[in-house]
This record gives structure tokens, sequence and C-alpha cells, in this order.
């Protein structure tokens, strides 16, 4: 029998584009000089609020003509890099304000954290944050920013680590509910599926409206294979936020439920909005195999996929599994051999391709790969199944059982 890998399929909102440091600039109401400091300031405030941060950029610039080391309109200006993408200029803002003064401004290593994140960099990213958090050490702010980084690193145990602190500082319900949600998260990284469960229901507590908390609670379950209670959290976060990725999490419940036709029907229905989710097309692809039909539908599907996500290991498995339906090995142990390409750690694909050498005649590639498989999931009862497959196709009868 063919063994075909359910996917645990867990979908997080990605930060946007401001979750690394949000900022916002009081404004002076007063009446203003036209050509001064404050008047420029004041008028880049203005634009910078309004979400015009060329504008902003280009008035913080005129007011910095009147003094170039002023660093609270350094501070604004950089802050304006960072929303315009322009982290080199932001860091160059933040470094003037560092050579003014080096601890009165605790905001410069925000800003110099926050650019380094977006270039790539959490690990300077995290040295900038422990100069905020020490000169700034009851604000969670710098916390939950140092806990983005660790998440970067996956280092999660840091990551929660500051998630717990940033809690402790949080003083608004949405903001707790908001770092308990993101701690949950990091302990389904680490596959602490209590903690992270504990969590998402204290998020719900401390805002009920938290579409993101209640879709956390849904994959919990999924995970624990508690697809009813699964399905009716994920029903509860579309009905607060009808969000694309809480219908494609509804969708990966239901295929893991075996509601293939409610599956399918879902990824149907998805695509004809949206035919930018390379999951979707993964998820229609394995009802298709769930079937045992449609092969060049699924084919297809899989192809879509990889055209959007040339790096994901998962469409190459399927095309694996899918031409050892159709016996044809040496297509499956080259769709094999790329998903392993991809993920080395991946019991499955290493079964597959062992099992597709093993019907080319190749029985020494076959053990080896059957071995690795093991190897990386002994305890798994799929691949157990095909080791056993392998040896009764062997003759080695004892060694099946």
């Amino acid at each position: 029998m063919l063994k075909i890998k359910i996917a645990v399929c867990v979908l997080f909102v990605f930060l946007s584009f401001s979750d690394y440091g949000k900022s916002q600039i009081n404004i002076n109401n007063g009446k203003q000089v036209g050509d001064s400091t404050d008047y420029y300031m004041n008028q880049g405030g203005i634009y910078f609020n309004k979400g015009d941060f060329v504008n902003a950029a280009q008035y913080f610039t005129k007011a910095l003509t009147f003094n170039e080391k002023n660093t609270q309109v350094l501070l604004f200006r950089g802050w304006a890099y960072i929303y315009l993408k322009e982290y080199e200029k932001a860091i160059r803002d933040a470094n003037k304000i560092y050579q003014v003064d080096s601890v009165a401004i605790p905001d410069l290593y925000k800003i110099l954290g926050v650019a380094k994140m977006y270039m790539g960099k959490p690990r300077e990213a995290i040295a900038n944050y422990n100069t905020f958090i020490k000169l700034k050490p009851s604000f969670g702010e710098g916390y939950q920013l140092r806990a983005q980084a660790y998440n970067e690193l996956k280092d999660y145990n840091k990551a929660i680590d500051d998630y717990t602190i940033a809690i402790k500082f949080s003083v608004l319900n949405a903001e707790k509910a908001e770092m308990y949600y993101r701690r949950g998260n990091a302990y389904i990284e680490i596959l602490k599926l209590n903690e992270a469960y504990a969590d998402y229901l204290k998020a719900t507590q401390f805002d009920p409206q938290s579409a993101n908390a209640f879709r956390g609670l849904a994959i919990v379950n999924k995970m624990n294979k508690s697809f009813e209670a699964a399905l009716h959290e994920i029903n509860q976060a579309i009905q607060l936020k009808a969000e694309r990725i809480n219908y494609s999490t509804k969708i990966s419940i239901l295929f893991d439920m075996g509601d293939i036709d409610a599956c399918l029907e879902g990824c149907n229905l998805y695509l004809q909005i949206d035919n930018s989710n390379a999951q979707i097309y993964i998820l229609r692809a394995r009802c298709v195999l769930y079937n045992n039909s449609e092969y060049i539908e699924g084919l297809a599907d899989l192809d879509k996929a990889l055209a959007l996500d040339l790096g994901n290991y998962e469409p190459y498995y399927l095309k694996g599994s899918i031409y050892r339906y159709q016996e044809k090995y040496n297509l499956a142990v080259d769709a094999f051999t790329k998903a392993i390409s991809l993920n080395k750690k991946d019991a499955y694909s290493y079964a597959g391709r062992g099992l597709s050498y093993l019907k080319l005649n190749d029985t020494v590639s076959a053990q080896s790969n059957i071995l690795n498989a093991v190897k990386l999931d002994s305890l798994n009862p799929d691949i157990i199944e095909q080791r056993g497959e392998f040896y009764l196709e062997m003759g080695k009868y004892e060694q099946a059982s």
C-alpha cells in the first residue's frame, strides 16, 4: 500500500511591515513660524501621521537645515526612512543621534534594531535591542522586538522569555492579548502544544475579538487531531475576520478530518478569489491523491504550487507519490530526490524513493533510503509500514514483521 504523508499545516500571519516598531509623532497645534525648525518639523509630523512618509522625510530634512544635530528631528526622519524601506538612511540618522548623545534618546537603538531586522540581520538587531532594554528596562516594546529577532533565529526559548516579560509590562488588554498570541506561536514551534493552547486561550480572554488567537486554538487542536474542536474554533476566527489565512486553515482542517469533498470544494472556491496561494494548490493535489484519481490535474496543481514557491519540497514529494501510482518509477526517483534536496529531514521522501528504487531493481539504493527514513522517524507507523513493504518485496518475511 502506498502511504501518503498528511501535512501538519501550521499557518501563521506574518508580520506586517510596521510590526517591528510602530511610531507616531505628536503634533504641536500651536501657531508656527513659516520658516523655522518647528514649522517644518510640525508639517513633517502631519504628513507622517497620514502615512505620507515621502513628504514627511522632505519636511524633516528642511527642519534639519536649521540645526543638523537636532536629535528629535533626526529621530522622526529615521522612522520615516524605516517606513520608506530606506534602511541605510535610517541607520545614518540613528548614528548621528548617537554622536550627539548615546544615552538621552534610547529610541535610536530601536531604529537601529528595526532597520537591521528588515535588512535580515537579527543578531545585530538583538545587540541594539539589548542597549534599548538596558536604557528602558520597564518598557515592554523592547522585549517584544527582541523576541521577534530571536524568532528569526529560531531561538524560541529566548523569544518565550522575552514575550513573558513583555506581557508583564503590557497595560492594555489588546497588548496583552497580542503578546500571549505571539508567545503561543513560539510554543508551537517547539511543540509545547499545551502551553500554546493556554496562551491562545488567554489571548481570547483579553481580546475576545482576536481572530488570530482563535485560529491558534484551531491549529493546536488540529495538531492534536481534535478536528471537530479545531473546525469550531476556525469558524469563530472566520466570523471575526474573514481573512484568507483563516479560510486556508479551515480547508486544511477539512482535509485532515477526511472530508475530501468539502476540502476540494473549499480549494476551488478559494482559488477563484486568490490563485497565488501555493498551499491551496498543494491541498487540492492531496485531495486528488486521496481519491487515487485525476493524476494529471494533481500534477498540474503541483506545478502551479512550484511556480509560486520553488523552494517548497512538498510538491516534489507529492509528484513522486503520483509517479509511483502511475508506475513511472524513474520520474518518481527524480521527484523524491528534489524533495530531499530541499528537506533532508523528510522521512516520507526517503521512503518513497526507496520503494521506487526497489521497483527499478536497485535494491542497494532502496535499502539505504528505507533505513534513512526509519532513522529520521523511527516511531512513525507509516514509515514502519513502508519498511515492512520493502522487506516483503525482498522476501525477508521475518524482518517485515
